[in-house]
């Protein structure tokens, strides 16, 4: 139930193909409510994947190569991930992008692949190189299709992507997520504390390295897959 308000002109918004019934009831005490019943369509995706490139989790620059976002549950355009970002650069930031899609490896010029993928090119609005400074740490950055390189610190961070909303939203970490035993290093130790938590059956969000509800063999997975990336 939804109350309504005079004066107010908002509109609802539903996902198109959407079968939607509505019951309006004005009350006794002069309130007005709605009511919706039917069945939703599925929000469409506006990216089949999406992906950070960019000196991060120990890659640089490259149209053919990023760490794939995981993307929401309920949501085909939201996505998130943990990374990691490295200077190597003159200068002490990282540099990192976004994308909706990598180039196929079997365009050979590097230059017709950054091409290929340049409809899919996600940053953040400015008209340089956009700098995350601390004070813009957890707050939601404006974020579009053609958007510029975003600059921050080398680090660990989590990222939230809205592409309904357009914004991105960046938040500093101590230490990387994936060092699940807290000893400094991603390692098998980690893989083996996470295994023995399936073994258990014991649930722990800061096992949930992938952030999909269950600590499973994705999990193992993700971590695995760094491993072998940083070998």
């Amino acid at each position: 139930t939804i109350a309504l308000y005079a004066g107010n002109t908002n509109s609802f918004k539903v996902p198109a193909g959407s079968i939607v019934n509505y019951v309006v009831t004005r009350h006794a005490d002069g309130a007005i409510d709605v009511v919706f019943t039917g069945e939703l369509a599925p929000v469409p995706a506006i990216e089949e994947a999406f992906y950070v490139i960019g000196q991060v989790d120990g890659k640089d620059w490259s149209p053919y190569d990023g760490v794939q976002m995981l993307v929401n549950n309920d949501d085909p355009n939201i996505f998130s991930i943990d990374i990691t970002t490295e200077a190597k650069g003159e200068d002490e930031y990282a540099y990192i992008g976004f994308t909706g899609k990598l180039a196929d490896a079997e365009i050979a010029d590097e230059n017709e692949a950054w091409a290929s993928i340049a409809d899919h090119r996600y940053g953040a609005v400015a008209e340089g190189d956009f700098l995350l400074t601390e004070e813009l740490i957890g707050q939601e950055i404006d974020f579009v299709k053609g958007g510029q390189t975003i600059k921050l610190e080398p680090g660990f961070w989590n990222v939230i992507v809205d592409l309904n909303k357009k914004k991105v939203t960046f938040f500093q970490r101590e230490g990387n997520p994936l060092d699940v035993n807290h000893d400094g290093y991603v390692n098998v130790g980690d893989v083996n504390v996470i295994l023995n938590a399936i073994l258990e059956e014991v649930y722990d969000p800061a096992l949930d390295v992938n952030a999909d509800g269950y600590v499973n063999v994705g999990d193992v997975n993700v971590i695995l897959a760094y491993i072998n990336e940083h070998a």
